[in-house]
This record gives C-alpha cells, structure tokens and sequence, in this order.
C-alpha cells in the first residue's frame, strides 16, 4: 500500500493532507502558478542547472554591438521562465492526477472493492514515485526539458484529465450517497407506517377497554351518570378520528379545507388558530351523528309500541365487544345496520365520496345493503357504533333523555359550557359562544355540558 510514502513525503514538502481530498477538486489558479514561476525564478538557493539539448550555454563571448549581447540575454531569460512554467505546470498536473488517484482509492472502499483497491493503490504509488522524481530533479537542478512548449500542453492537458476524473469520482460518490440516503429514507418511511399502524392499533385497543370496562356497569340495578359521561368521552373521541381522517382525505385530494369548513359553518365565526378550523367539521359530523338522539331508536322505528318493553341494556351486550363491520355482516337488517346507512348517507356527501373514490359506488353499496371495503367506512363505523351505544345507555337510565345545543353569539357560561380551547380564557372581554362542537344533554335533572368553540 502507498500509505508508508505517505508520511516521508509530506515531511519533505510543502503538500498537505488536505490537497488530496475530493472536496479540494478545484482547477489550479493560473495566477497562482505565474507567482509561484516568478519566486522560482527569483530563487538563487534553489535556482537549477536546466539543461536543454537544443541549447548549449558558452560563455558569453565579448560584442561590441550591447544590442546583440540583450537580445541574446533576453532569449535565455525567456528559455528559463517557460522552462520553469514547464516544470511548475507538470508539477501541478502530478498532484492533481495524485489527487485524482487518491479520490479514487477511498471511493473503491465504500463499498469494499479488492480489485478496485489495488489497481488505485498502484496508480496512487506511481503518481508519488513521479513526484518523487520531480523533487530529486529540481534538487539537484537537473530539469531537463527538450521542448518546453510540448510539456507545458501536455501538463496542462494532463492536469484537465484528472480534473474531469474528480468530477467524474464525486459524481459517482455523490450518487452512492443518494441511494444510501433514498434507501434509508424508505426504511425510515416504513418504519413509520409501522409504527403509525401499530398506534392505531394500540389506540384501539385501549379504547376498547376503557368502554368496554364502562359498560360492564350496567349489569348493576343502579346506573350512575358517570358511566354515561366517561362513554361520551370515548364516543367524542371516536368522532374525532373520523373527523381526522376526513380531513386528511380532503388534503390528499387537494381540498381548499378552508373553504370546506365555510361552507358547513358560519363564515362570521373567526378562528384564532389555524388548525381550529377543524371544529367545523366536528361540528357538522355531531350535529348529524346526534340529530334524533332523544327519541327512541333514533325515530328509526315510527310506530312506539314496539318500543315499549325495548331491553336497552341486552342491545349494549350485543355490541359493546363486536366489531360493527363484523356485526353488520351477521345482522344487515338489525336496527343498529339501518342507523348506520341513515348517518352514513348524511354525514359524507356525495360529491365527497366522488372525489375521495372517484365514484358514487359506494354510495349505492351502502344503500343496498354492502359494507364498502375501505378505511374511511371503518372509522364512521366504529364512530356509529359509539354513539348508538351511547344511546342505548342514555335510555337504559329509564328517565327523559333530550339533547341540546348553544346557538351562536351566546354568552358562555360554565354550567352549561365547556370550552375545547383553553387559550379563549386568557384574553380579556367577554366570552361568546363561535359554535356548538359537541352538544350536551339532559339525563331526568342531570346535565352534562355541551363542548362549544369560544369567540371574543
């Protein structure tokens, strides 16, 4: 290997490690050279022997004509300055070629080449024993050049070849490096989605039983309030993953979601935070989900007689554990299957559907009584099936269940309100209400407050 010429050689001139980086690949300065020519020049420690076989140097002989002997001055003068740019230029062109072999060598290691390798570590060994020679020449000023003009092309041409090569190496190693970043950037990716889909799954899970420990209490005679307001915690967060989802489905698709939330809310309403606007959609997706909820079966059902002796508590039993796709596929005319092809039909508008899936097929599959295959569908499923439940429990209490909302330009008030922003509260002025969020209700005397949007 060439590292053992490394040290020494350094040692012994003016080089650094530095000039033999990829990121040093810049063409030499042609000032640069004329300077470092004319301090060669100058130089009378250093100032070489140069030999030329088309020129032999006598002593001068004695002319009487002082023109002669000037121009004749002045010839070996010039002889000498493109002699030295000769040697200087194939000086520079060396470097740059062991600068270019250099390059080389360290990109065959990554990844591992062995041919690569040897045939760089040659050529990077040869390009020092050259440098080598040039500074044994120069010291014992022996720089012999037959035409100085040909050498100084030929450096130059040298040096533009291991120019072009250095390009060539970064260009290489430039592209390696994307691919590896490209490469990691997909395992990156999917180990996000994994880890994303794992959450889900988690979030499920948890939310299952938080509910499911919930309604495990109506097996007991006495049902308390407590029960219905940790379900209506969970059913909001239900709501809310669809809304979730809904959005980021208008964003797929290049909605202007500013002028979607306009659209189903008054434009008068001014949101302090940009992402606020989001309760717009929460709004609208509650107001429908909970429209009917204090009649019975949602007013699925016309005639009341078939509601008297209803068992609320053995619905609940049926559907608190199951999986409401799963459900629907064993029970497609069940009540529950009718609630959700009702809310599903209001809630997404068709020109929605059309544009999330391209067609209104699933619009008709749902109407004739199929299960759409598709995550959207899942997410208002398991939000249906939360706010049926909650329902059902709501009436399981045996007393007057009744739902209310806030309209808008109300003033807030905590017995009744309760606000889904806190940073309303740290501004002065008082407090109305910009929207209902989610409603509240009315269990016999019992209230439980509705979530409302604050405005100034």
């Amino acid at each position: 290997m060439f590292y053992h010429l490394l040290p020494a050689f350094l040692q012994s001139s003016d080089l650094s490690l530095s000039s033999f980086q990829m990121d040093q690949a810049t063409p030499s300065s042609a000032i640069a050279k004329r300077k470092l020519v004319t301090r060669f020049l100058k130089s009378k420690q250093t100032k070489p022997t140069i030999c030329n076989t088309n020129v032999h140097h006598q002593e001068p002989k004695h002319r009487e004509n002082p023109d002669e002997n000037k121009k004749e001055d002045e010839a070996i003068e010039r002889n000498r300055a493109t002699m030295a740019e000769a040697f200087i230029t194939e000086l520079f062109a060396t470097v740059s070629a062991l600068k270019a072999a250099y390059a080389e060598f360290q990109l065959a290691q990554f990844p591992y080449n062995q041919n690569s390798i040897q045939s760089a570590d040659e050529l990077v060994v040869q390009q020092f024993q050259t440098v080598s020679d040039m500074k044994q020449s120069f010291l014992t000023k022996q720089i012999e050049y037959t035409n100085p003009q040909f050498t100084l092309i030929k450096a130059e041409i040298l040096e533009m070849q291991s120019l072009i090569k250095m390009y060539k190496i970064t260009i290489k190693k430039l592209q390696l490096e994307s691919e590896n970043k490209d490469k990691e950037s997909l395992n990156l990716r999917t180990e996000l989605d994994q880890i994303i889909s794992n959450n889900k799954l988690m979030e499920k899970k948890l939310s299952s039983i938080g509910q499911y420990s919930v309604m495990d209490t109506i097996n007991s005679p006495n049902l308390n309030l407590n029960a219905f307001s940790i379900s209506l915690q969970y059913t909001v967060r239900s709501i809310r993953n669809f809304v979730k989802q809904m959005v980021c489905e208008m964003e797929s698709v290049k909605w202007d979601i500013e002028a979607a939330a306009r659209s189903i809310s008054s434009p008068q309403i001014t949101f302090r935070n940009p992402n606020d606007i989001c309760f717009s959609f929460e709004s609208f997706v509650s107001g429908q989900m909970f429209e009917r909820f204090n009649l019975p079966h949602f007013d699925l059902l016309k005639n009341e007689t078939t509601v008297v002796g209803y068992n609320w508590r053995d619905q609940i039993m049926k559907l608190k554990s199951s999986n409401p796709i799963q459900f629907l596929k064993h029970n497609p005319k069940s009540l529950f299957g009718k609630f959700i092809r009702k809310k599903y039909l209001k809630v997404v508008h068709s020109k929605m559907e059309i544009s999330f899936f391209g067609n209104p097929r699933q619009r008709r599959q749902i109407s004739s009584g199929e299960l759409p295959d598709n995550e959207l569908f899942e997410s208002f499923a398991e939000m249906a099936r939360r706010v049926w439940l909650l329902h059902c429990l709501a009436f399981a209490f045996g007393s007057e269940v009744s739902v209310f909302q806030v309209e808008r330009g109300c003033r807030f008030t905590e017995m009744y309100m309760e606000s889904v922003t806190d940073d309303a509260f740290t501004a002065d002025g008082c407090l109305t209400v910009g929207l209902t969020v989610e409603p509240g209700f009315r269990i016999g005397k019992n209230v439980i407050q509705s979530q409302v949007y604050v405005s100034l």
